[in-house]
């Protein structure tokens, strides 16, 4: 049996680090575009495109109209333009030559959203037809177009990109005859025509003629980054597992340990409270594993979310909402340590192996809970690697995300495989106590480090739902002991649970604006460029790095002094709740991860703006400031 159980975790350990080798190898497989493709064998299209040219010859002087028709597949729909209370709305993008060209979008069918029926979407869940009105001018012979759009079924939605051209020349059929005209013909007269058309030059943003409004919105960015710390930047697989690894090793040691720290203490609570030697080698080895596995799941299933939804690493505390649960989450594990009361799976405390429900279960959720904390951290080689594997296909991504998780393990799986190192962990003794109480204290400093990342303007609510926690969890343990009946245990906690979810409905209220910089307008930064110089600063509540670079290296003294040098303008990007045009830009960048400050110099090179990532100091963002604008100007 024991010879069983060793093979057992032998062959677990060996998978999980032969993982992103195995998902590296399918996707060298892949070409490059896969994670836009249109489609496999198995898995149909969820949007076909099609479009065809038509003359037009009534209602003004003879003119073309390009008809660009979208299909969603079975079961599949898409966001109109005008999208409702939820949904990405969709984009075309249509190029006659150098010059873009307005695109008349069809209203779409309010339908409830399939993911909270309480809000009311528009939709097109079959075939849609956009319309992009052309002069007769024999010199453009083809369009150029690009879409983008949200794909959404019933269980997951899809982020998709097609492009296509349309050909103008020739004998074009009769727009008047066609089944659509009576439609085209509503949406010409009801638009809006636009003031001028728009031409794309190089380092300009391509742009979208709202036509409800006349409004431009801001698709995408032109530019051509250049990179600080060139060597760290990836361009090749074999480099980005590496840099993959070293990453996620790294990710023990950034300023985000404070709130995992407690969880990784867990490991050797777990063990010490085992008296006989052998089973404490055995509960050792398991844990690492479990906790290991837990911390590889997690990136998996990471990869697979942030891939699906286009989202970029550490978006998911842009909700408020996940930040106050894990707020809660973690006060109420400090409340456990102290002894207030115990909680079920999520049991930290040193207890017998035997007396532990589910210590498998415990060890796999701590690994994912601790990597869940981690994730606002972007160390060292970090930002290099999402900024490529961002670009890449679903296998590529999961692949660079598998070997950041097993870079993160290491050290658990290298436990794992020598369990023998348990000896050198103390006996059990009052020393386990103690530890247990620091650990308490090490949960509740990471609720103050959690509850720093919500606005300022929550801290009151968040306070009175922590009081009312703790109130909770006091009754729990005095009222719901073993030594209680069952009906009792089960309305107690009912009415506690409860209560806590209850209190949670003050967290409603807005995010608090960044004072002391120009908040980021697609439309201001646009005219700022080439002007003068422009320091672009991409920062969130969530990310503690982005806050360690306030304090040491952008803060209000450093800024007035650049902005007198280089007679430079600060803009800052807020990435603290989502943003269509922040997070565009962040990607025009060649990031999908923050901190990231970018310098767009004055002059015809502000398409080339030099990018510095992650963590740096005053001296190295002086020498950036240079290298991109020049020497400043003396005082």
């Amino acid at each position: 049996m024991k010879t069983l159980r060793i093979s057992f975790f032998s062959c677990l350990f060996t998978l999980l680090c032969l993982l992103p080798a195995f998902l590296a190898a399918r996707a060298v497989e892949l070409p490059p575009a896969a994670s836009s493709a249109a489609g496999t064998p198995d898995t149909p299209d969820p949007l076909v495109t099609a479009s065809q040219a038509f003359s037009v010859s009534i209602n003004g002087p003879a003119r073309r109209v390009a008809v660009i028709t979208l299909t969603p597949a079975a079961g599949y729909h898409f966001y109109a333009r005008e999208a409702g209370e939820a949904g990405k709305p969709v984009a075309i993008i249509a190029l006659a030559g150098d010059e873009e060209r307005p695109v008349l979008y069809p209203q779409g069918t309010p339908k409830p959203d399939a993911f909270d029926p309480s809000l009311t979407v528009n939709v097109h869940d079959g075939p849609a037809r956009f319309y992009v009105p052309l002069p007769d001018d024999p010199a453009v012979q083809t369009l150029s177009w690009s879409v983008s759009a949200l794909m959404c079924s019933a269980a997951n939605c899809w982020p998709v990109s097609r492009e296509g051209t349309t050909e103008l020349a020739g004998q074009l059929q009769r727009a008047e005859a066609q089944p659509w005209w009576g439609e085209y013909a509503r949406l010409e007269q009801t638009s809006r025509p636009p003031s001028a058309v728009r031409r794309i030059d190089a380092g300009m943003a391509a742009v979208k003629q709202h036509p409800a409004d006349g409004n431009e919105v801001r698709l995408s960015w032109n530019f051509t980054p250049r990179f600080f710390m060139e060597s760290l930047e990836v361009r090749s697989m074999g480099k980005a597992l590496l840099f993959g690894l070293i990453a996620g090793l790294i990710l023990n040691f950034m300023p985000c340990v404070l709130p995992v720290v407690s969880l990784k203490l867990s490991t050797l609570l777990t063990a010490s409270g085992i008296q006989d030697q052998n089973k404490r080698i055995h509960h050792f080895r398991m844990h690492n594993i479990w906790f290991s596995a837990g911390i590889m799941c997690f990136f998996l299933l990471l990869a697979a979310v942030l891939g699906l939804a286009g989202l970029a690493w550490g978006s998911a505390f842009q909700s408020q909402t996940l930040v106050a649960v894990l707020v809660v989450l973690v006060f109420t594990l400090g409340l456990s340590m102290f002894g207030v009361f115990n909680l079920p799976v999520l049991d930290l405390k040193a207890v017998p192996a035997e007396a532990q429900s589910s210590p498998r279960g415990q060890a796999f959720f701590t690994g994912m809970m601790a990597t869940l904390l981690a994730t606002p951290c972007s160390g060292p080689f970090l930002g290099g690697v999402l900024g490529w594997a961002f670009m890449q296909s679903p296998l590529v991504l999961g692949a660079v995300f598998a070997s950041v998780g097993l870079g993160m393990s290491s050290p658990y799986l290298t436990m794992a495989v020598f369990p023998a190192l348990v000896k050198h962990f103390p006996r059990p003794g009052s020393w386990i106590g103690i530890l247990e109480r620091l650990v308490g204290f090490f949960l509740m400093g990471t609720t103050v480090y959690l509850l720093r990342i919500l606005p300022e303007t929550l801290w009151p609510s968040m306070l009175v739902l922590l009081w009312i926690t703790g109130l909770a969890a006091w009754v729990w343990g005095r009222f719901s002991g073993l030594e209680k009946s069952f009906r009792q245990r089960l309305c107690v906690r009912v009415l506690c649970a409860a209560t806590v979810m209850a209190a949670a409905w003050w967290l409603n209220q807005p995010p608090a604006p960044h004072p002391g910089w120009e908040r980021f307008e697609a439309a201001r930064f646009e005219q700022m460029l080439g002007k003068q110089p422009v320091i672009v600063d991409f920062t969130a509540d969530w990310c503690p790095n982005c806050k360690v670079l306030e304090h040491t290296t952008l803060h209000a003294e450093n800024l007035r002094r650049w902005m007198k040098q280089y007679n430079a303008r600060i803009v800052q990007v807020d990435l603290t709740e989502p943003s269509v045009q922040g997070e565009s830009l962040l990607k025009s960048l060649g990031s999908s991860s923050i901190p990231v400050v970018a310098l767009f110099p004055a002059g015809q090179h502000s398409d080339k703006p030099l990018v510095l990532r992650d963590i740096f100091t005053t001296e190295q963002m002086e020498e950036a400031l240079q290298q991109a604008f020049g020497l400043p100007a003396t005082e």
